[in-house]
């Protein structure tokens, strides 16, 4: 365990040094400000609005998850400072965990800090009391919110698998520049084959599904309640991003094994 906090302290380090992390930082409580203008709806749904804000930003977080993941191994080869981790007497596995854990670390702030910026201007703006759209349904304030409450975080979920898909995709491409394009590809044409109102088999749709779903019941669609009362749905959608996530570490783990083998 001495050698992964070793590990994961020189990843943090090297993640405070460099440009990507700091522009990202700096952007994420614009992107959430400006992502608010997105929402539409009228100024009683709340709810609604910050699913959709929060679905607007889920791509552009995904994408910074995404570099994070390809420049955690990468990005300090320039000035040579991996070498010194892979010449010290480090497991290799743990170099892959304490690096991607660093880069994770990063990309939950940079999310966290946007949604945090998004959900704060939204209550300011909107209204989350109970809702009565055409008068054809009514959903109380206490129901909309804690639906919020399961639904909301779950596009969380996806950033891991982002970072670690970078991850990936950085030990198996040498160029930097194609790992990412590689990851683009794998992390969001999937969802082009998705049907919103199923959930799809990818850790983007499943967010972006969650998100779809809380936006409906934010403008009053009660019929959307029975789906997320079952506990099989909020646990289908962590399980299956956690593994989507532990699968691509795993094999990031064993590229760079291979790679570095004396």
């Amino acid at each position: 365990m001495s050698a992964f906090t070793r590990v994961l302290r020189f990843s943090l380090t090297c993640q405070r040094a460099r440009q990507l992390p700091r522009m990202l930082l700096l952007a994420a409580p614009l992107a959430g400000y400006f992502a608010t203008h997105l929402a539409e709806g009228t100024p009683t749904e709340g709810v609604r609005a910050v699913a959709e804000t929060l679905d607007a930003l889920l791509p552009a977080l995904l994408l910074a998850g995404l570099a994070l993941g390809c420049s955690a191994l990468r990005g300090e080869r320039g000035e040579d400072s991996l070498r010194s981790v892979l010449l010290s007497p480090n497991s290799r596995a743990s170099i892959v965990l304490g690096a991607g854990l660093a880069a994770m670390l990063v990309a939950f702030a940079v999310a966290t800090l946007a949604s945090l910026v998004a959900v704060g201007t939204l209550a300011t703006q909107r209204s989350f009391g109970d809702i009565a759209p055409d008068g054809f349904f009514i959903t109380t304030a206490e129901v909309v919110n804690a639906q919020a409450w399961k639904l909301a975080p779950l596009f969380l979920a996806a950033i891991p698998v982002a970072v670690a898909l970078g991850l990936f995709a950085s030990t198996v491409i040498e160029d930097g520049l194609l790992a990412f394009l590689a990851g683009v590809v794998v992390l969001f044409v999937p969802l082009a084959f998705a049907v919103p109102e199923a959930v799809p088999h990818d850790s983007y749709g499943l967010a972006h599904h969650a998100l779809h779903v809380l936006g409906e019941l934010g403008c009053g669609r009660t019929e959307f309640e029975s789906l997320v009362d079952r506990p099989a749905y909020i646990l289908h959608q962590i399980l299956f991003q956690c593994s989507l996530a532990a699968l691509a570490v795993g094999a990031s783990v064993y590229c760079f094994q291979r790679q570095t083998r004396a």
